[in-house]
């Protein structure tokens, strides 16, 4: 009943948290909503094919009834300068500004304004294509002439039908089981992100159902994490806190936002469910959560890489549990495992499904081209950075008064699977007395100087960085995580082993933030793990006013903690929700200001949410090359020089820059490099700023390198804002400023003056 709520809590509270983003539907999401076509609201050039025929048919049709024949109608349309372009293109013309014309004109005659058709054109539809062209410009033009020249004008910005897609799922699945070159996140998530995007396709009235696809999803997340707390904790109320520390982690809310191509969820559900349903077996004995264990683990392999270490963690957890919980079924099951998921289509290819080769884990494109023998070090600052630093000395001192009660002659933890069997786990948490003394005061001592040296590390030797950390001691780091790991296993085996497990792979492969929802699971079980043992060791120390102090602070420290963590959440929504605006306010401003069909070169990830804005008003490009845009880039001046030999009197070209303290590696790419060396004279026209506070409670985060600060809102943004500590604690911010420019004059060294063939139609 308790899981039952979990889940139900969380499928409304994700569907309110989505909507709580911004006024709109968007939310900052907006690349996965226009599935690759961000820019189709208006004829571009890949939306023509077999140009020749295409303009002689036209020219051929231009003495017939205008009101009978698509070709006449379109002529008709045409300016007299768009008539000589679409005659010279005809005739075999090459020059690029004769096509960029052409396509201006018949944009501005036929797709653009209020069109009436011809009755005849019409009636040429069935019901429910007539009932689509008569939508509003440009989508019932571009429909219309798609339906009127359909060897020539390929329109597909229509939102696919879900019987459709629905039949094409088969089709679709054997397509990614059939491949030749290794390619990640093959089948499931390849099939769910290829189907995802035909469901959305530019059409905004379907992300309400798919946020609450996803709510769906988030709810089994949590559901499956709080089950795997519970089983390994014992106890409902500290499985719901593990479960809430995962959830307000800054990785995890990150992960939340990219809604519909990589959902990222998929691979803590299945490694949870997994592991709990081996949880479940190793208790009970039934061969249905032996049988669930394996389908998920063959599952996870599917969705992505991390997912493929589940029967390691469970081999290795299973080697560590004394002889009267071992299990040589799932041994055997997950050493044939193991195989599986480093060749996870072999599988498929053995039962006949796959056509295609059968490729090496390690051969796919993430672990190939990222593998190192050099470690990230710096990714364990990100690890530590999840939760907040009253936990991580909560935790250390839990340690401490463990070992401190381990030398003394107490136990060495509570429901530990190490207390039995063989090893030398076993043999030390069975020492002698005098055994005891001496490597409970040298553990001691080695967990006071691993913390001492972690602070000095991560706060002192790092401080001033504004990008990459020196890490002169970046292994203290590991070994911290490591340390607090190893303690962990007086508890239980499997969080530490879980954790670890991640950790190293993510370190090999390097990983952005976001993954590390992935190990988190763990690391929150063994936070609380250690929390409610230090709770323990208190209730049972002596009597009196000590204890009672040393209570109270330690339940004012866990509450300073759980607030700080509970705050991540309304301040990501805040951030958010004003990048979102500004965003929105920034389209408006380009639809009222800037002529349609106007070039704006940006230089940040995001333009693609400003261009929905304005409503697909401009021809978007970037100056960088990693883009929602990637046929819109102008990184090179070559680049340059052809987009202005192109348009240059054809059409006003704008710059919009997004400038802030870039990152040292990344001032030189991400600025805007033509507001920097602008091809020639700039206007500068407007000027919006945005800033926006976030806060948290706990005041060692205050010292937090720059570097490792999490940035709350959507991943793909965080390099097109600037994050920081304010000069006062429990307060960040984030903040950019956005100039926008128009090209007035080209300098003639960059580019020659273009030929007068055209009129030009862009000022206003």
């Amino acid at each position: 009943m308790i899981a039952l709520l979990v889940f139900l809590l969380n499928l409304a509270g994700y569907t309110l948290f989505w909507y709580s983003l911004s006024g709109d539907v968007f939310g900052g999401d907006i690349v996965n909503l226009a599935c690759g076509k961000p820019y189709s609201y208006f004829l571009g050039e890949d939306m023509i094919q077999n140009r020749p025929a295409f303009f002689r048919e036209i020219l051929a049709e231009r003495e017939l009834d205008p009101n009978l024949s698509p070709g006449a109608f379109v002529y008709s349309r045409l300016s007299e300068p768009g008539r000589a372009a679409l005659q010279r293109l005809a005739a075999g013309s090459g020059r690029e500004r004769d096509w960029e014309f052409f396509l201006l004109e018949f944009n501005r005659s036929l797709v653009d304004p209020e069109v009436h058709w011809p009755p005849a054109f019409l009636n040429r539809l069935d019901p429910k294509t007539q009932a689509q062209a008569k939508m509003a410009p440009p989508q019932g033009n571009l429909l219309l002439l798609s339906q009127l020249f359909p060897r020539y004008i390929r329109h597909d910005d229509f939102t696919y039908a879900v019987p459709g897609l629905l039949k094409t799922l088969p089709a679709m699945a054997r397509m990614y089981f059939t491949l030749q070159t290794p390619l990640r996140y093959t089948p499931l998530t390849s099939i769910y992100a290829t189907y995802m995007g035909c469901f959305l396709a530019n059409n905004p009235r379907r992300i309400p159902a798919a946020v609450i696809q996803m709510a769906f999803l988030y709810a089994c997340l949590a559901t499956s994490v709080f089950l795997l707390a519970g089983k390994i904790i014992g106890s409902t109320a500290w499985a719901l806190v593990a479960t809430f520390l995962f959830q307000a982690a800054g990785a995890t809310i990150v992960s939340v936002y990219t809604l519909f191509s990589l959902p990222y969820l998929l691979v803590t559900i299945v490694m949870a469910a997994a592991l709990y349903a081996y949880l479940q077996y190793q208790d009970s004995g039934a061969l249905p959560w032996l049988a669930a264990y394996i389908l998920l683990v063959i599952l996870g392999s599917w969705v992505r890489e991390f997912p493929a270490a589940t029967p390691f963690i469970v081999a290795v957890s299973e080697a560590l549990t004394y002889k009267g919980k071992r299990s040589l079924m799932i041994l055997a099951a997950s050493v044939a495992l193991m195989g599986l998921c480093l060749y996870p289509t072999f599988l498929p290819w053995l039962l006949g499904w796959n056509q295609g080769q059968v490729f090496s884990l390690l051969s796919m494109s993430k672990t190939q081209s990222h593998a190192t023998l050099r470690p990230n070090w710096d990714l364990d600052g990100f690890v530590y950075v999840q939760f907040p630093p009253v936990l991580w000395l909560l935790a250390v001192i839990s340690i401490l008064l463990a070992l401190r009660r381990w030398r003394e002659g107490g136990d060495w933890g509570p429901g530990s699977y190490l207390h039995s069997g063989t090893g030398l786990l076993a043999r030390i948490a069975s020492a002698s007395a005098r055994d005891r003394r001496r490597l409970g005061i040298w553990a001691e001592g080695l967990v006071v100087a691993l913390a001492a040296l972690f602070v000095l590390t991560f706060y002192v030797f790092n401080a001033n960085l504004q990008w990459h950390p020196s890490i002169r001691l970046g292994w203290v780091l590991f070994l911290f995580l490591a340390m607090v790991a190893a303690a962990s296993l007086r508890f239980h085996v499997l969080p530490p082993i879980y954790f670890l497990a991640m950790l190293v792979g993510m370190m090999i492969v390097r990983v952005a933030e976001v993954h590390l929802t992935f190990l988190l699971p763990p690391l929150a079980i063994m936070l609380t793990l250690e929390i409610r043992e230090l709770f323990s060791i208190l209730r049972k120390s002596a009597a009196g006013r000590g204890r009672r102090t040393l209570m109270a602070g330690v339940v004012l420290l866990c509450g300073l903690g759980m607030l700080d963590q509970a705050l991540n959440l309304p301040a990501s929504i805040l951030v958010q929700r004003e990048l979102v605006k500004k965003n929105q306010e920034l389209g408006v401003w380009i639809k009222d200001n800037v002529p349609r069909h106007s070039i704006v070169i940006a230089n940040f990830y995001y333009y693609a949410d400003l261009f929905y804005y304005s409503g697909r008003h401009f021809d978007p490009y970037e100056s960088v090359e990693n883009n929602p845009f990637p046929k819109k880039v102008i990184h090179t001046e070559t680049q340059m020089q052809n987009l202005l030999k192109r348009n240059q009197g054809l059409r006003n070209i704008y710059l919009l820059e997004a400038e802030h303290p870039y990152m040292s590696p990344q001032k030189n790419y991400h600025t805007h490099k033509w507001v920097k060396n602008p091809p020639g004279e700039l206007e500068k026209l407007a000027t919006f700023s945005l800033k926006q506070s976030y806060y948290y409670a706990d005041p060692a985060k205050y010292f937090t390198p720059r570097y490792w600060l999490s940035f709350p809102g959507y991943m793909d943004w965080f390099i097109d804002y600037w994050w920081e500590n304010s000069r006062s604690p429990f307060r960040r911010v984030v903040y950019s400023d956005y100039v926008i420019y128009r090209l007035k004059e080209v300098n003639q060294e960059v580019i020659p003056k273009p030929p007068s063939a055209a009129t030009s139609r862009t000022t206003r």
